[in-house]
C-alpha cells in the first residue's frame, strides 16, 4: 500500500476560499436581513471548500476565516461580527456534499480559536514578560 503523498497547496487557494465566504456572508445578510444569523443558507461549495481547507491546514483555514469574518463585519451594509459567527456556525453544522454536517461545538471551537488568533499579543504583554 502506498503512503498518500501530501499536497501542498498554494496561498492563493486558501485565500480565493477566504473571499468566497466572505462575499457571501454579506450576501446573505444583505438577501435575509434579521433572520441572517440563524436561516443563514450557504453556498454548498464555499462550506465545502471551507471544511476541505481546514482538513487540509487547519492553520490557513483558522486565517481565512478570520478575514472572511472581520472583512464582512467591516462592509458598511454588512454583518456584525457577532452575526456572521453565528451564521457560519449555523452553516459548518448543515451537512454539505461528502463533507458531512459539523456538530455545533467544533464549529464553536473552530470559529473560536479563528476569532482569538487574531487579537494576536497585546502590546503591553512582551513588557510584561520581559520585566519577569
Amino acid at each position: 500500500m502506498k503512503t498518500p503523498r501530501r499536497v501542498t497547496v498554494p496561498a492563493e487557494v486558501f485565500g480565493a476560499i477566504g473571499h468566497a465566504l466572505e462575499l457571501n456572508l454579506v450576501d446573505a445578510h444583505r438577501r435575509h436581513g434579521a433572520a441572517f444569523a440563524t436561516d443563514y443558507d450557504p453556498y454548498p461549495d464555499v462550506v465545502a471548500a471551507l471544511k476541505w481547507a481546514h482538513a487540509t491546514d487547519e492553520e490557513a483555514a483558522r486565517t481565512l476565516v478570520q478575514d472572511a469574518l472581520t472583512n464582512a463585519a467591516a462592509v458598511d451594509d454588512g454583518p456584525t461580527l457577532e452575526r456572521a459567527t453565528l451564521a457560519l456556525t449555523h452553516g459548518l453544522t448543515q451537512p454539505v456534499g461528502r463533507s458531512g454536517a459539523w456538530t455545533t461545538a467544533l464549529a464553536e471551537r473552530f470559529i473560536c480559536a479563528a476569532l482569538i488568533a487574531s487579537w494576536g499579543p497585546r502590546p503591553d504583554d512582551s513588557a510584561q514578560e520581559g520585566g519577569r
